[in-house]
């Protein structure tokens, strides 16, 4: 579980000890030797210190990424006002690194789904001057993507980031349509 969880120390365990023997034997050396010596990482000048985390979570997703990355900026927070001004914490690894990318993939989706929804109906507007249809044309559109994404979250059980961008291309070639068919009719 810990080496599926991505923890280093477990996939070291499993390639040194695979048979469980030695294990409990470092465990009891390892109680009595402290963390600080063992994993002392300080900078020649002194300016800086590397603090190695062992931490468990339940899988290497980014939602559980992202939960333990909240619970360690709660944590770095709790007694960051205490430490002088120049003195900085920063986290890396897997986990900061999966909760940043996703983050920013989701606010990108965000913003390139609502310029992707004010250009067309901008430009529906400004063709059209007709309120009443570009209404139930973003509303159709909006309910036909929330439709699709329960659909694919039911059918798929998980859908990827990239996945859900597909919503403003979407979105564009479905006001389009609606643009033509408006035109024609």
């Amino acid at each position: 579980r810990e080496t599926a969880a991505g923890s280093p120390l477990a996939r070291i365990e499993l390639e040194t000890d695979p048979t469980g023997l030695i294990t409990p034997i470092a465990r009891g050396l390892a109680e009595k030797l402290s963390v600080a010596d063992a994993f002392d990482l300080v900078s020649t000048d002194g300016m800086a210190r590397i603090i190695p985390a062992i931490t468990t979570q339940a899988s290497p997703s980014a939602q559980d990424c992202s939960k333990l990355m909240a619970e360690v900026h709660a944590f770095i927070a709790s007694f960051q006002s205490a430490l002088p001004s120049d003195v900085h914490i920063s986290v890396t690894g897997r986990s900061a690194y999966v909760d940043e990318i996703s983050r920013s993939m989701q606010r990108d989706i965000f913003i390139t789904s609502l310029v992707s929804i004010c250009a067309v109906a901008a430009l529906f507007w400004l063709a059209f001057r007709s309120f009443l249809p570009l209404v139930g044309s973003i509303l159709i559109l909006g309910i036909t993507c929330l439709v699709t994404l329960a659909c694919g979250s039911l059918f798929f059980d998980k859908l990827n980031v990239v996945a859900m961008a597909f919503c403003s291309i979407l979105v564009g070639l479905g006001d389009d349509f609606s643009l033509l068919l408006y035109q024609r009719y």
